[in-house]
């Protein structure tokens, strides 16, 4: 099932009516890092679900520069992420960053984008698989 939040207290009844299933996935329309607005927007709709456990992915593209990445990063830290995930390692042949982008920030990889058909190419991170690519300069299809 889909539903559609447009305002952050109609999070709640959302999650609500979602009550039967496992997972429920919570996707935020993507911005800038220099947004603030929207930053703030996204803790707005976090602030509903104080009593509501939520794991906290932060979706970054694999082929940006190092700073970038702690850009991206530092603006979005003020909600908490607790996970990592990669795209678009089909569009880079630099893999180091991200290794060393997560062991500094203490985040783990859980996810990877290899292609552009989602989700069959979103897989599972291992250590294996990146150190693979950073070996081979290349993102590897499973």
């Amino acid at each position: 099932p889909l539903e559609i939040v447009k305002k952050p207290e109609e999070l709640n009844e959302a999650i609500t009516r979602l009550r039967d299933c496992h997972y429920i996935l919570i996707d935020t329309a993507g911005g800038s890092q220099y947004d603030v607005d929207k930053i703030d927007l996204i803790n707005q709709y976090q602030q509903h679900l104080k009593e509501i456990p939520i794991e906290k992915m932060l979706v970054m593209p694999a082929n940006v520069k190092t700073n970038d990445l702690y850009e991206i990063y530092n603006s979005y830290s003020t909600l908490n992420i607790d996970n990592l995930i990669f795209t678009k390692l089909d569009e880079t042949i630099s893999f180091g960053n991200l290794i060393s982008f997560a062991h500094k920030t203490k985040k783990s990889i859980c996810y990877l984008s290899i292609g552009q058909n989602v989700p069959d190419d979103l897989i599972e991170a291992s250590s294996d698989y990146l150190i693979e690519c950073f070996m081979n300069k290349q993102s590897i299809k499973i």
